[in-house]
């Protein structure tokens, strides 16, 4: 991504929005871990697995709803930050322009 009015520099968009801290551990695996507490040699019965199992898909569709929200998240605040970058520019082109104009002014007058 382009740096944008030093958004290279936030602590923010490097670590929580565009990750490059370590991804969180997947409910299905906590769920495992849960279980083998309770029996270690896994055996349970087949409504217990099936519900693990529906868990586990659920909890799988949670995550991808959290990363398709967090890219929107992101993108929209990257299109917002632009859009403010070049409101800012706009503003102080406009201010230059203004300046020429009368500098040119000026030395048409003084020419004439």
């Amino acid at each position: 991504m382009v740096a944008v009015n030093g958004m290279h520099e936030s602590n923010t968009l490097q670590n929580d929005i565009f990750g490059n801290s370590p991804r969180m551990v997947g409910l299905s695996e906590e769920v495992q871990k849960m279980l083998q507490q309770f029996s270690p040699e896994q055996t349970r019965s087949p409504a217990v697995s099936e519900r693990i199992s529906r868990i586990s898909a659920i909890a799988d569709a949670l995550e991808s709803v959290a990363w398709d929200t967090r890219k929107k998240l992101v993108n929209l605040y990257t299109e917002t930050t632009i859009q403010q970058w070049l409101k800012a520019y706009e503003s102080k082109v406009a201010v230059l322009e203004e300046h020429q104009r009368a500098r040119v002014a000026e030395v048409l007058m003084m020419a004439a």
